[in-house]
Parts: C-alpha cells; structure tokens; sequence
C-alpha cells in the first residue's frame, strides 16, 4: 500500500546502508569499463554507421524470431501436456462416476 511505500522509504532515509551501496557502484563501474573496453570507438570502425546499424538490426530481428520460436514449441508442449493432465482427470472423473 501507500502507506507501507512511505515507510520503507523513511526507513531507507534515516538508515541509508552504505556497505549495500558500495557493491553497485563497484559493479557499475567495472561494468562501465568493460563496456568501454568492449566497445569499439570510432577510430576504430571503419564501416559507416548505417551500415553497421543495419547489420545490428537483422541480428536483433534474427534473435525475436528464434526466441518466437522457442516460445512457441514451449505452448505447444505445454498445451500436450495439459491436454493429457485433462484427458487423464476427465478419465478418472468420469470412470469413477461410472464405478460409483
């Protein structure tokens, strides 16, 4: 609720944890350096940008297709798999009727 929110800020305020903080911004800046040592600087990019970006966006529409996919099998097992959790319910519902 509303009111839990302003608690835990307040809480937050008043006992700000300065060992919790440390760790982030430890791991931002590493993070921040990797990303610029793995980043390749205009220097060094002969290839035009646009060509680049173009290149950048066939890889992420290639990496939506195949994670499509991938879902899509995921359903299609898990719809079998309910379809066959129904089917054996409805057996044991249905032959128990019939027993009773």
């Amino acid at each position: 609720t509303d009111e839990e929110q302003e608690w835990l800020e307040q809480q937050m305020a008043r006992n700000p944890a300065p060992e919790a903080a440390q760790p982030d911004e430890d791991v931002a800046a590493t993070m921040a350096a990797e990303q610029a040592a793995t980043q390749p600087t205009s220097q060094d990019t002969p290839a035009p940008a646009a060509a680049q970006a173009e290149g950048d966006y066939d890889d992420v529409m290639k990496m939506i297709e195949e994670n499509r996919r991938r879902n899509e099998a995921k359903r299609a097992a898990q719809s079998a798999r309910n379809a066959e959790i129904i089917a054996a319910y409805e057996a044991r519902v249905n032959g128990g009727a019939q027993q009773g």
